[in-house]
C-alpha cells in the first residue's frame, strides 16, 4: 500500500489554515458580542444617570434634605461608573448645592441657583448622549428663543 504524502500534506496544511481561519472568526465574535453588552451596560448605566439627573433636579431646590443627598448619592455613583472625568465637576456642583441650601435666604451664593445647576447638568447629559448614545443635538435656549410670537 502507497500512501500518497503530498496528498496528505495538503489535507493538514488545509486543515490547519481552516482552523485557524475558525479560530480568528471565533475571536472575532467573542469580541463583537462582549463590546455589544458592554455597550449595552453602559447604556442601560446612562440610561439611569439621566434619571438620576432628572429626579435630583425635580427636588434640588425643594423637598427634604435626606432626599436630596439621596439623590445625590445616586448621581455621584453613576457619574463615578460612567463619566469617571466629569465626577469631581459633578460632586463640586452638588457641594456647592448643598452649601446654597445651608445659607440664609440673603446670603445665598450666586451661581448656583436652580438655573445655574439646570444648565450644567444640560451639559452632562449633552455629553452623556453624545459620547455613550452617538446623539447630537442642539440645546435650546428658551430664554434667547421668540417663544413662538409673531414680530
Amino acid at each position: 500500500m502507497n500512501i500518497d504524502w503530498l496528498n496528505a500534506g495538503s489535507t493538514l496544511i488545509a486543515a490547519a489554515i481552516g482552523g485557524i481561519i475558525a479560530a480568528r472568526v471565533a475571536t472575532y465574535q467573542t469580541r463583537a458580542t462582549l463590546k455589544a453588552e458592554q455597550d449595552g451596560r453602559k447604556q442601560e448605566t446612562a440610561r439611569e444617570l439621566l434619571e438620576a439627573i432628572d429626579s435630583f433636579m425635580h427636588i434640588a431646590y425643594r423637598g427634604e434634605r435626606e432626599e436630596r443627598q439621596r439623590h445625590c448619592r445616586r448621581v455621584l455613583t453613576l457619574s463615578a461608573l460612567l463619566i469617571p472625568d466629569q465626577f469631581d465637576a459633578i460632586q463640586s456642583h452638588l457641594n456647592y448645592v448643598h452649601l446654597w441650601h445651608r445659607r440664609e435666604e440673603g446670603d445665598k451664593p450666586r451661581g448656583i441657583g436652580l438655573t445655574a445647576t439646570e444648565g450644567f447638568f444640560a451639559k452632562i447629559k449633552q455629553h452623556l448622549f453624545q459620547t455613550i448614545f452617538g446623539v447630537q443635538f442642539k440645546a435650546v435656549d428658551d430664554r434667547s428663543s421668540d417663544s413662538g410670537h409673531a414680530a
